[in-house]
């Protein structure tokens, strides 16, 4: 079976399963959502999404964002993390943008201003200057070598050397995979934007657990630097691809950070300062899956705590 087959069949599969457990969750428990705290997670809102966000499954349509929220509103209230009081707190909420689309931009952030909705957005400066996404070049090579991708090749070392190989004509491709980014115009003016905060995704979208101690160190101070002159930004971290290793967490605390975002990392689930996200994209498309994704992710967090 091909690899877009078992990709296919997963999708179904996983389909299924949150809309069963969200039929079961809306009948039984869906009073109990404010009993919780939730943080979601977008990357990219667009019609017309990049091939890369379509192969990953990291993006919403307008429409199907628009619904997701007011689902989202319906069951929590959303934190400001410039007055992070209620981080943490049962009956609220998180909504975050991770890496920094253009589509966001220009298609959800109007829609969240108009709302007087609160969110953050985590930024990958990197892509903000015009460079490339790690994982967008880690996947896009493992498409043109007919592998399996390896999220590990998203650090620093193996980015350099895979640039230098590829041509112009290459990285114009490239380019057109990833998809658009803001640019630092574009971030300026969502530092002006009274309910945005600007957090830090590393400097670039690394996979952590491939970066040695210092790598690590180093690339979170240089998003912070890139980022402590914009008024909105606070020293919270979302963990690229979601993957973030306990043996991180103090090096990321004596930098000053109050919280770090990360998914499905199975040591930190239960941490206090580590807070699980839920990833929204273009399948979530009815309320029954919504609260589906929610309560599979409520069920996971307990049964890693065991």
């Amino acid at each position: 079976m091909k690899v877009s087959d078992l990709k296919g069949t997963r999708a179904i599969l996983v389909n299924v399963v949150r809309t069963v457990v969200g039929v079961i969750f809306l009948a039984l428990a869906k009073h109990s959502l404010r009993s919780h705290f939730v943080s979601f997670v977008f990357h990219e809102v667009n019609d017309q999404p990049s091939l890369h966000t379509k192969e990953t499954n990291t993006y919403s349509t307008r429409d199907t964002f628009s619904k997701q929220i007011d689902w989202i509103v319906e069951s929590c209230s959303p934190v400001d993390l410039k007055n992070p009081a209620n981080l943490g707190r049962a009956g609220h909420c998180l909504i975050s943008f991770d890496d920094g689309y253009r589509g966001v931009a220009i298609n959800a952030i109007p829609e969240l201003s108009a709302r007087g909705i609160p969110f953050t957005c985590f930024i990958n400066l990197e892509t903000v200057f015009g460079g490339i996404n790690s994982s967008a070049l880690a996947m896009f090579i493992s498409n043109r070598n007919r592998r399996h991708v390896v999220w590990a090749d998203s650090r620093p070392e193996f980015f350099a050397s895979a640039l230098e190989e590829l041509g112009s004509e290459t990285i114009m491709h490239l380019r057109k995979y990833q998809g658009p980014y803001i640019d630092e115009e574009d971030l300026s003016q969502l530092n002006m934007n009274p309910l945005v905060t600007l957090s830090d995704h590393l400097h670039n979208h690394w996979y952590i657990p491939a970066m040695t101690l210092d790598e690590f160190v180093k690339e979170v101070k240089k998003g912070e630097e890139g980022l402590k002159d914009y008024s909105s930004f606070r020293k919270f971290f979302a963990a690229p691809h979601g993957v973030f290793p306990r043996n991180r967490l103090q090096s990321l605390f004596e930098l000053g950070y109050e919280a770090v975002f990360a998914d499905r990392n199975e040591e930190l689930q239960t941490s206090k300062v580590v807070f699980p996200r839920i990833d929204m994209n273009e399948r979530i498309d009815t309320k029954v899956k919504f609260y589906g994704a929610i309560a599979i992710a409520r069920l996971r967090g307990r049964l890693l705590a065991r």
